[in-house]
């Protein structure tokens, strides 16, 4: 075999080794999975969920699938899957349905997705969602550092559906971006050279509902539950409480 042929066949074989590599690990998917077969999924992976109603499949992006679910006693909650390796793959189940920041990315804040499933007996007419850091001041090497109060809002009103998705918004990520890009680049603080990008971020939340007799937040349905997990990242997002935030007026 003479050299042009040589190359010529490598070539080819490269060409093929790389096709399949696409296909297999970046190719998107062509179809979603019925309902029967994501329940088989969850019911595999999580008996506890004891899934009776998958509710939607809702493509929060090409590769990435959020299933909310209601279970045999009645139970609202959220599953999430991910398109590996020419499958769809659960990743994730939450018995509630309270809210998940779903870092899809978890090094690009403008992929995370916030995600819940309300209970319909909660009656909670709105949620009212937070990003929070602390004011804060040092001195690290003769260096000073302040850190502005951050306090954002986002509102969420109740739809039609018990379950839903929004993403940050655009000042929220901005703020984010600009604190990594900071962190990233102050090479003489050693405090920051270990810490997760948006660790001093906190994500947090508030119902917003008819109060009768007074009732316990935490006696509703949607807050606390068991789950399941196998990969990503998925942060139940905290309550937080009136007196712990700072008010504008």
């Amino acid at each position: 075999m003479n050299k042009k042929l040589l190359f010529l066949l490598l070539i080819t074989i490269l060409i093929m080794v790389g096709g399949f590599v696409y296909w297999y690990y970046y190719s998107e998917p062509s179809t979603i999975p019925s309902n029967g077969e994501l329940m088989k999924q969850i019911d595999r992976a999580y008996e506890e969920a004891e899934i009776a109603k998958v509710q939607d499949a809702i493509l929060v992006d090409e590769r990435h699938l959020f299933v909310p679910y209601i279970s045999k006693h009645n139970d609202y909650g959220t599953s999430f899957f991910v398109w590996k390796k020419r499958k769809w793959e659960l990743e994730a189940v939450n018995a509630v349905g309270q809210p998940i920041l779903w870092k899809i990315d978890s090094e690009d804040s403008s992929s995370y997705q916030i995600v819940w499933n309300f209970h319909p007996d909660d009656k909670f007419q709105s949620a009212q969602f937070y990003l929070l850091r602390n004011r804060g001041y040092e001195v690290t090497q003769g260096i000073e550092y302040y850190y502005p109060k951050v306090q954002l809002m986002k509102k969420v009103k109740s739809s039609q559906t018990s379950y839903g998705h929004e993403k940050l918004p655009k000042d929220w990520v901005s703020i984010i971006h600009f604190a990594n890009s900071v962190q990233k680049t102050d090479s003489m603080n050693d405090m920051f050279m270990d810490m997760n990008p948006d660790q001093h971020f906190t994500f947090a939340w508030q119902p917003v509902f008819q109060k009768e007799n007074d009732e316990d937040i935490f006696l509703k349905r949607s807050i606390n539950g068991g789950g399941f997990l196998r990969g990503g990242n998925y942060d139940p997002i905290g309550l937080i409480d009136n007196h712990e935030l700072e008010s504008i007026e």
